[in-house]
């Protein structure tokens, strides 16, 4: 009864612009490969947005065009931190620290460019550019059609009541165990824990950032003058560890 009357087309079009921008909020690893695929999830970001959007509309002060390029903007910059949050948990086993990982990116780029050739590198580089501008063009486009959705009153209403009634559900499946991760874990706490992180390790505060390191006293006696082999096993010396032929 509360979406009679409601024009068709304005909610159709939100609900699929919602619906984007929660899943480029929210997407998981397609593990163990750097793809992405959709979760089964609501993203937090996505709805708090939807509820200021209406708030605006409702107020008569829709974000026009250079503010709605303002918020996808960082709306591009949210999905590249899940990707990196999601990405590097599921390949490096471990999650991704930019205070502590950035400095290494331009040897890693020497790396990739000296294995796989400099043209073959330059095209790589190219296309995750071109990849990051059809993101942003998409929330963008995503973001625009959301707004002209909730220009319209019953349209803003069953918008609102569907974003509220998400939260409500994966909320509570989730403190019923039906599901773990049914409300995505906000990406922007994922870049308050980096700013916390550069932070202390800025402030000198290292041993609170970092686990504690291993302990390297040991008593070689056991041995009794036995011969022993050093191998050290990382990408090249499993290759040889693996492969008959290599021995």
């Amino acid at each position: 009864m509360m979406l009679r009357n409601v024009e068709p087309r304005p909610l159709l079009t939100g609900f699929a612009a919602l619906a984007l921008l929660n899943v480029a909020l929210s997407f998981r690893n397609l593990w163990p490969t750097p793809a992405v695929v959709p979760a089964l999830a609501v993203s937090v970001e996505a709805f708090a947005l939807l509820l200021a959007l209406a708030a605006a509309a409702a107020l008569g002060r829709a974000p026009r065009q250079r503010l709605r390029a303002i918020i996808a903007v960082a709306l591009t910059a949210l999905v590249l931190g899940r990707y990196a949050d999601v990405t590097a948990a599921a390949l490096f086993g471990r999650p991704i620290s930019l205070y502590w990982d950035a400095p290494h990116l331009p040897q890693l780029a020497l790396l990739a460019g000296e294995s796989i050739g400099w043209p073959a590198f330059a095209l790589v580089l190219s296309l995750a550019a071109a990849l990051i501008c059809a993101v942003y063009r998409l929330l963008r486009a995503a973001l625009a059609a959301l707004v002209a959705a909730l220009a319209a009153a019953r349209p803003r209403r069953a918008l609102v009541l569907a974003g509220v009634a998400a939260i409500a559900l994966g909320t509570l499946a989730e403190r019923r165990g039906f599901a773990d991760d049914a409300i995505a874990e906000p990406v922007t706490v994922g870049y308050a824990r980096q700013l916390a992180l550069a932070a202390s390790a800025l402030a000198g505060r290292t041993d609170a950032a970092l686990p504690p390191g291993p302990r390297f006293e040991t008593n070689l006696a056991p041995l009794s003058n036995a011969d022993v082999l050093l191998i050290f096993v990382e990408s090249y010396g499993a290759t040889t560890y693996d492969d008959d032929v290599q021995r």
